[in-house]
């Protein structure tokens, strides 16, 4: 029995702590307090945080077992939920809901326990409603922990978001794909982050993945000479985005409209262009994703994600 009772502190401080934090959110908000400005009430949470990366680490046979997550990420998340709007990243949205929705799964757990502790095996890892909450919260806030607390990775990573977005609601084909998760997509999103970043003159995304493009050397060559291809390309196209939107349609499998048809007919000096640069960067999105694809497959699960 004493062996139980031990095994069980952890599950027993977490019932403690969700039920102090529900006692300060009820006479906080019975006073008309702003929750998130309460000192108490922030450091209730941060070591309810804490008591669940360690049971993380104990309980999560599943996963990695990640004991490193701090209330920063919880934070952030609500606070993209009161500052992002859909129209602005649906992805970072759906983001911050998976972190608020994971935290409070395991705090409804909790409750739940607290009903009846005798359910819990004193064993945590043989607890499969807990493994379960638990893989999603290492899965959620890890991801939160890599693009939420670095500012600057952040907006890049909000601004690829809205291209995506955006080009599904322009590219119904492309948007079906997304929502299916088709083969296709998970070659063609490279290749239109690598786009976006000469359109916009900001390939730092692009070197988040794939650092050599920023080191001398082939990668580097290839990114070069994709910009100035690129550049030459739009002055001959004169009207902007012209080029932008061949390479594009080229690179997701779009069929050309009829006065694009008729541009490329007229002029194939462009054609050449569009043929010759989609190619090659086909290949460089190819290789900026296999760089590091764990890393890169977690992104395009986020940005993807609906």
């Amino acid at each position: 029995m004493r062996i139980e009772v031990d095994a069980r502190k952890i599950i027993i401080k977490g019932i403690s702590l969700d039920k102090q934090i529900q006692q300060s959110e009820l006479s906080e908000k019975a006073k008309g307090h702003i929750l998130v400005s309460n000192k108490e009430y922030h450091d209730l949470r941060s070591k309810l945080v804490k008591l669940l990366a360690k049971l993380n680490s104990i309980a999560n046979s599943e996963g990695k077992g990640r004991d490193n997550f701090t209330i920063d990420i919880l934070i952030k998340a609500e606070e993209i939920m009161r500052t992002i709007s859909s129209s602005q990243s649906q992805a970072m949205r759906r983001l911050g809901e998976r972190i608020r929705k994971a935290f409070q799964n395991l705090r409804e757990l909790f409750r739940k326990y607290d009903d009846n502790i005798e359910v819990v095996d004193p064993q945590l890892k043989n607890n499969p409603d807990l493994v379960k909450a638990l893989m999603e919260f290492e899965s959620s806030w890890e991801s939160g922990m890599n693009y939420f607390l670095d500012q600057k990775l952040f907006v890049q990573i909000m601004t690829f978001s809205q291209v995506i977005e955006g080009t599904c609601e322009k590219h119904k084909k492309f948007n079906e794909r997304v929502e299916v998760k088709s083969e296709e997509i998970f070659t063609q999103v490279p290749g239109l982050l690598i786009l976006h970043s000469l359109e916009s003159d900001n390939q730092e995304l692009c070197s988040h993945f794939y650092p050599s493009i920023n080191l001398k050397g082939l990668a580097f060559d290839k990114y070069e000479h994709l910009k100035q291809t690129y550049k030459t390309g739009s002055m001959i196209c004169e009207k902007h985005f012209a080029f932008y939107n061949l390479i594009e349609k080229i690179i997701l499998d779009i069929e050309f409209t009829v006065e694009e048809e008729a541009l490329l007919s007229k002029m194939s000096v462009i054609k050449n262009y569009t043929d010759s640069m989609a190619m090659r960067l086909k290949v460089l999105a190819s290789e900026m994703s296999r760089f590091c694809p764990i890393e890169w497959n977690n992104f395009i699960e986020i940005v993807l994600s609906n």
